[in-house]
Parts: structure tokens; C-alpha cells; sequence
């Protein structure tokens, strides 16, 4: 999984490209809780460069939306 990050004005836009699956959901949930722990909440997922989604990065998926 590639994760890349682009500040959009207010908003940090996020592209996921690859696999979100049980290898890589903590990676994600990580990189992601750095940047709204440093106060972004104003997140935009592109998720267009998926490949393929499982249920654990549907979990990891969760987890950044409740952290928000």
C-alpha cells in the first residue's frame, strides 16, 4: 500500500492506492491518526487506487472515521 497526502485549503486529501487488507489496515490507521492527532480533521479518502478492500481495512476504515 502507497499512502499520499495533499493539503487541499482546509482539507488534507489522502490517496490509498494498493491493498487496504490485515497487512497493511495498521499502516493506514497509523499514518492516518498522525495527521488528526496534529489536528486535520478535515479528511478526504481517495480510494480510486484500491485494488482491494477487506474487512480488516473496512475496520481501519471505522476506526480513522470515529477518531475524526
Amino acid at each position: 500500500m502507497k499512502i499520499e497526502h495533499e493539503q487541499r485549503g482546509k482539507y488534507l486529501l489522502i490517496r490509498a492506492i494498493g491493498r487496504l487488507d490485515a497487512a497493511w489496515a495498521d499502516y493506514f490507521t497509523d499514518e492516518l491518526f498522525l495527521h488528526i492527532r496534529r489536528g486535520q480533521h478535515h479528511v478526504i479518502i481517495d480510494a480510486s487506487g484500491m485494488v482491494f478492500l477487506s474487512s480488516a481495512g473496512i475496520r481501519a476504515l471505522l476506526r480513522v472515521f470515529k477518531e475524526l
